[in-house]
């Protein structure tokens, strides 16, 4: 599965809702080190989504700036893991620690 695109904050509810782990990346089309963390990203959600379980989310914060501003993200691109709809992890910049 690839990394899907959230094109409204009910899309968002909705995958939060039906998965057990949502991995988020508030990301901007304008942003350098977002477009270098990407592909990284994409392999992830490619070798590890499974549907039901854990899923792949990519939140454009100029499209989607209520989520944004709902998530409280400053920086981009800034990665948050939410469990059982709760915020487990985060992490701002595209640190390759974080995966």
């Amino acid at each position: 599965m690839s990394v899907i695109s959230i094109q409204s904050k009910e899309q968002f509810a909705e995958l939060s809702k039906n998965n057990k782990i949502v991995v988020v990346d508030f990301t901007a089309s304008w942003c350098g080190p977002c477009k270098q963390v990407k592909p990284v990203f994409a392999q992830l959600a490619k070798e590890h989504s499974k549907e039901g379980v854990v899923v792949f989310v990519s939140v454009d914060v100029d499209d989607q700036d209520d989520l944004a501003q709902e998530w409280k993200v400053e920086a981009m691109p800034t990665f948050v893991v939410i469990k059982d709809g709760e915020e487990a992890k985060r992490q701002q910049g595209a640190s390759p620690q974080f995966f």
